[in-house]
Formats: structure tokens, sequence, C-alpha cells
């Protein structure tokens, strides 16, 4: 699959949708990122990012995900909320929750809420994996030079590889979407381990027809 530098190709990621633009070369961090910081600086930082729910540009964040340490996908087993770095300003177009890693080959990532009883509100009370259950496999493959948990999407060449922010049962990982080897947009996502978060998988899909905002996704409604 080719997109020329002219071509936005819109795929919703199940955080915001994706605007993928140029074609297979890395987008560089600017020379201005480049700042040396261990990991242990790095994972505070960050929290500090998710705790103050502020918007963050992907240039601060390159440098930082580059010195977190990894993990692999025995490690990152689990059920996650997520959230991403806009400042709670692009709400969701699928009521996005977080992801789930049951196994190497059972991976959901793109749990969601259905909407509301009346237009424009969200069920929260339903979690149920969009648009069907295990779209995407688990791996650890190596990303610049550091092999980690990711995240290999089934029907296109999206991946999300992770890095720890804080270890332990509540596990917070810092995610990095790559598109063909660019980076999407956005580029970045936090994920943060819960408990007790009941998925519902016999839900019928209520977002797949009438919404042209999520149709980008119909590639993960054929087998």
């Amino acid at each position: 699959m080719f997109f020329s530098p002219s071509i936005s190709a819109a795929i919703c990621s199940g955080i915001v949708c994706f605007s993928i633009v140029g074609s297979t070369s890395v987008v560089p961090s600017p020379p201005s990122c480049q700042v040396n910081m261990d990991g242990p600086a790095a994972q505070q930082q960050v929290l500090r990012h998710i705790s103050a729910g502020e918007a963050v540009p992907a240039e601060a964040l390159h440098p930082l995900w580059s010195a977190l340490p990894p993990l692999s996908v025995s490690e990152a087993i689990g059920t996650y909320r997520g959230g991403y770095f806009d400042g709670g300003k692009k709400p969701s177009p699928i009521n996005w929750f977080g992801k789930q890693i049951a196994s190497e080959n059972a991976v959901n990532p793109l749990l969601c809420h259905p909407p509301g009883p009346t237009n424009g509100t969200v069920n929260k009370d339903v979690i149920f994996p969009y648009p069907r259950k295990d779209i995407a496999r688990a791996r650890n493959v190596e990303h610049q030079g550091v092999v980690t948990a990711t995240i290999i999407y089934n029907k296109v060449p999206l991946m999300d590889y992770f890095r720890v922010v804080r270890p332990g049962k509540d596990l917070l990982i810092l995610g990095k979407s790559d598109w063909n080897g660019s980076l999407a947009e956005p580029a970045y996502f936090w994920l943060e381990r819960v408990e007790g978060v009941e998925i519902k998988f016999d839900v019928t899909n209520p977002m797949v027809k009438g919404n042209v905002t999520i149709k980008h996704i119909d590639f993960a409604e054929k087998d």
C-alpha cells in the first residue's frame, strides 16, 4: 500500500482518526529534540504530562519515548484505559476507551464505548471491541535498536510500539504509532493497565454503519 505525499489516508486508530501523510520515509526528530535523558527522568516527565492533561507536541515526546525502558509482550498482558496528548480537545470519533492484550494472538486495540441513548452521549457502562475482536496481534519487535512489546494490526501496515513509563501492577506505558515506516498522527498515546474491566464481546457494534468518520476502519470488518 502506497500513499503519495499529496494524499492523506485516514484510519481510526482507536484514539482519533490518523492522518497519514507521505510515503515510507521515517519522520525524523527535529534537531532541537535530540536531548540526552536517562530512563527515570523521562518516566517522570511523561508522568507529569499525563497528570497535567496538557497538550504535548510529538516533537517533545520523541526523546522521552526513546529514553524509556522496553517491556516484553508477557509483561504487557492486560486491559488498559488510554489517552493521548492533545489536552482533551479532540473527542474520539469511536468513543475509544483503551486496548487489551489478552495474549500474543488475541489483541483488541480498539476497546470502545457505544453511543448513549440520546444523540451525542456515550454509554460508559459498556466496553466492547470495535469493530470486532482480535483485529491485531502482539509480538516483541525491534525498533530503534531496542526489542519491545508491539501491537501489529492484521489488515493494515500499522504498528504500536511500547515503552514503560511506570512498572508494576498498574503498569503505565507510552505508545508510539508507526504507519508503514512513517509516524502516524497522533504519533503518541498512553495506556494504563486496569483491573476489573468487563469487555462485552457479544455486543452488536452500533457504530459500523452511517458514520462517515469511521468508515475508514472497514478493512477490519473483513476476515
